[in-house]
């Protein structure tokens, strides 16, 4: 009751200054790399289309009208296609990474058991194995290294299949704990050498209050 007390305490005031620069830009990463990908594929759909005129590259089959990405991606704009790739990629995995530090650090629902952990962390390795896909598929293109762009491909798809199938399981667990009946009860009687956190979360404080009452 000590614990729950302390988190029924809080005014607006002290759960305002647990904000962090690191919460607002967890936040803003994600938005970062899908711009960048977006401005990517604009880039690379608008030069085949307008400046070739909608040229019929090598790496293309006779039959194929429309370029793929990677074939307008190993021509005059490989550059681009590797740099949008690169920060596409990073801000993404440094997503994965805030989300797993602010966890961690109670700004976020925290991850409470070793299975959610262990998830957490399948997440964001598979995601740099879809990193590392990514990165090397628009270095080797399908014109001059077809095979190995396609395994590079194959590498980036699984990678970041499996990175988003460990995150939508961890956040399953994670609702299933979060709206069972007096989580906060459970989680206090369940841990008792649970220390004291040194910033509360900000999702508790409405839970905390119905269970004061």
């Amino acid at each position: 009751m000590l614990r729950l007390s302390y988190w029924v305490c809080l005014s607006p005031i002290e759960l305002q200054s647990t904000t962090t620069p690191l919460t607002h830009c967890s936040k803003v990463f994600p938005i970062i790399a899908g711009i960048v990908w977006l401005a990517t594929l604009l880039g690379l759909l608008l030069y085949w289309t307008i400046d070739t005129n909608r040229q019929h590259y090598s790496s293309m089959s006779p039959t194929q009208n429309i370029a793929y990405i990677s074939d307008v991606g190993a021509s005059t704009l490989k550059p681009l296609f590797i740099t949008g790739c690169v920060i596409t990629t990073i801000f993404l995995d440094i997503s994965f990474g805030g989300d797993r530090w602010l966890r961690h650090r109670g700004r976020l629902v925290p991850n409470t058991s070793a299975g959610e952990k262990v998830l957490s962390a399948l997440t964001i390795l598979f995601a740099v194995i879809g990193t590392v896909g990514l990165i090397l598929l628009s270095i080797f293109d399908t014109a001059r290294h077809p095979r190995l762009h396609d395994i590079f491909l194959l590498l980036f798809i699984v990678g970041y299949v499996f990175s988003a199938i460990f995150i939508c399981w961890e956040y399953q667990r994670l609702g299933i704990r979060l709206f069972s009946p007096f989580p906060l009860i459970k989680h206090t009687l369940t841990s008792p050498r649970l220390p004291r956190p040194q910033h509360p979360p900000y999702f508790l404080l409405d839970q905390a209050r119905l269970c004061h009452y």
